[in-house]
């Protein structure tokens, strides 16, 4: 993944974002030590599912599985809501 991120390799993450028509789900962690969880919150979605990204106290990089108790819920609805 590094190695694709360095040679400029996959789609540029921002335009995909802002141009999406698909819904989008984003959750994270509080204390992701990797992403800026505040940046986030601040991207120009155009899709953002539930209008908001879901960001999980006290969990670090992998909220599916540092908190699968929060994370399931969520990503059971997900599929319900987008594939209609």
């Amino acid at each position: 993944m590094f190695e694709s991120f360095v040679a400029g390799v996959g789609d540029n993450q921002r335009a995909v974002v802002k141009t999406a028509k698909l819904p989008l789900a984003n959750v994270s962690g509080g204390d992701e030590p990797y992403v800026n969880n505040a940046y986030l919150e601040t991207v120009a979605y155009a899709n953002l599912w539930e209008r908001w990204v879901h960001i999980f106290d006290g969990v670090g990089h992998a909220p599916f599985w540092e908190a699968p108790a929060r994370f399931d819920p969520i990503l059971a609805r997900f599929p319900g809501d987008v594939l209609v």
